[in-house]
């Protein structure tokens, strides 16, 4: 049977975990004041906010996935949407509408792919963009390469990149990726597979599948 390996920047318990990056939440200056929505498209981002106010709390979240929503309610927030397209451009076209009016605040990756803010500031939308975190890639040993045939799960673009710079990537591999932003990383020629949910549940539980199916 396959090994399935998660590919991150902490361990997942219960698999096989290799972990490529690290994140650093930074405290840039920020005021929320006059603010009538929060973007968060990573829990990430809102464990870096919270770190630096509370006033976030008092905010309706906009949110991608279950893990994010779930982060949002954990920490008493207020959520207002949450999407399950899991992609950028699906999430941009799902908010454009009942975010136009408001003021938004969008916290953000250092690097991204999605470009929601700058999208919604094209369509006439007041949007304060902060950066609150960043991902390090970790550089691994060649000894920690996954045997070919494995599953490997990636739960963000820069997982999948930061993955490449210590491993070539086999083409026995499978890839299942949380989201369609994750999916659209992939190089051509990854046997790939979408997660049925943007949850990491979801990408085990279709590993799993995979691993059992060989």
């Amino acid at each position: 049977m396959p090994k399935i390996y998660f590919i991150g920047s902490k361990p997942c318990e219960g698999l096989e975990s290799l972990i490529v990056s690290s994140i650093i939440h930074l405290s840039p200056p920020l005021s929320l004041e006059g603010i009538d929505a929060l973007i968060l498209t990573s829990k990430n981002a809102l464990i870096a906010l919270d770190q630096i106010t509370p006033e976030w709390k008092k905010i309706p979240a906009w949110v991608i996935g279950e893990a994010c929503e779930g982060e949002v309610r954990k920490r008493e927030g207020i959520v207002a949407f949450v999407s399950s397209d899991g992609h950028g451009k699906g999430f941009f076209e799902e908010i454009k509408e009942p975010l136009r009016g408001k003021r938004v605040f969008y916290a953000r990756a250092k690097h991204i792919l999605s470009g929601v803010g700058e999208k919604l500031q094209k369509e006439g939308i007041e949007v304060q963009e902060a950066i609150l975190y960043e991902n390090r890639p970790i550089l691994l040993e060649a000894s920690l390469k996954p045997p070919k045939g494995s599953i490997l799960i990636f739960t963000a673009p820069s997982a999948y990149d930061h993955f490449l710079m210590s491993f070539d990537w086999e083409e026995s591999y499978e890839a299942i990726a949380i989201g369609k932003t994750t999916l659209a990383a992939f190089k051509e020629g990854v046997r790939a597979h979408l997660a049925p949910r943007v949850s990491l549940e979801a990408c085990i539980q279709k590993a799993k599948e995979l691993a059992n199916r060989a």
